[in-house]
């Protein structure tokens, strides 16, 4: 026999989107036909805007050290959102794989197991 589990009582909702009602638990702001239409735009934590791509152009280098700690500060968002974006500018390249640490790729790596 399955073991019952709690589940959040539900209650009559008003969609903050739409004005509809709709049975939802106490957390629930947007019906289920508005959430599904608004999958697509969910809000963007780092929003890169005028001002910010002036900022991380004018003063990106990835080659001084604490730059990006010092932009990441100053914009309040972490350090590897800066770098994303950085990267999506264009003002960085990816590490190449050689350059990346790790086992060498090739024979030296592989283990021979017909022993």
């Amino acid at each position: 026999m399955r073991a019952m589990t709690k589940r959040a009582p539900r209650i009559d909702r008003t969609c903050e989107v739409c004005g509809g009602t709709f049975r939802g638990t106490v957390r629930a702001r947007i019906c289920p036909g508005c959430a599904h239409a608004n999958a697509r735009g969910k809000r963007r934590k780092y929003l890169v805007d005028e001002p910010v791509k002036r900022l991380l152009t004018e003063r990106y280098d990835s080659r001084v050290k604490g730059r990006v700690a010092e932009l990441a500060a100053e914009l309040g968002w972490p350090d590897w959102a800066v770098k994303r974006e950085a990267l999506k500018l264009g003002l960085s390249r990816p590490q190449s794989a050689d350059r990346r640490p790790g086992p060498a790729p090739g024979p030296q790596g592989a283990r021979n197991n017909d022993q």
